[in-house]
């Protein structure tokens, strides 16, 4: 079987400044969708911080099931941050040769999604979580 990289290789017909570009407009989308996750998850805790304040629940469980869900939040927000980390794929490159150095970008593209998945699947359960608040604080 094939790795990632032989398949590159023969969809460029060898050429690596494609192949470059190609991972580097990779890397570019994860940054991409890092960003909106990141100013998702702004946006929710700047909705959470006046229904903790101002209509603070007065039930336990409702108080809790905010706090999870809001830490779910900004973990989710630092996985994200985490992604926008920039490490230049030049810089990459230019230490070693070529191949291995298109190695080394596909090894991050791999990490950054990795985490990236991480970030959304924190804010998946972090949607969860309010639902349950809200149905919480509607019912007590």
């Amino acid at each position: 079987m094939k790795d990632e990289l032989e398949i590159l290789d023969e969809l460029t017909k060898g050429d690596k400044w494609k192949q470059f570009r190609f991972l580097e407009h990779q890397l570019g989308v994860l940054d991409t969708k890092a960003h909106a996750i990141v100013s998702l998850d702004g946006f929710l805790l700047a909705l959470t911080v006046p229904f903790m304040t101002i209509a603070a629940p007065t039930n336990l469980g409702v108080k809790l099931a905010l706090l999870t869900s809001s830490t779910l939040v900004l973990i989710s927000a630092m996985v994200s941050a985490r992604i926008l980390c920039a490490r230049w794929a030049t810089i990459i490159v230019k230490n070693g040769n070529i191949e291995e150095g298109l190695k080394r970008i596909i090894a991050l593209r791999d990490k950054k999604t990795s985490f990236l998945h991480f970030s959304v699947c924190f804010l998946i359960v972090a949607f969860i979580g309010y639902i349950i608040t809200l149905s919480l604080h509607l019912l007590f």
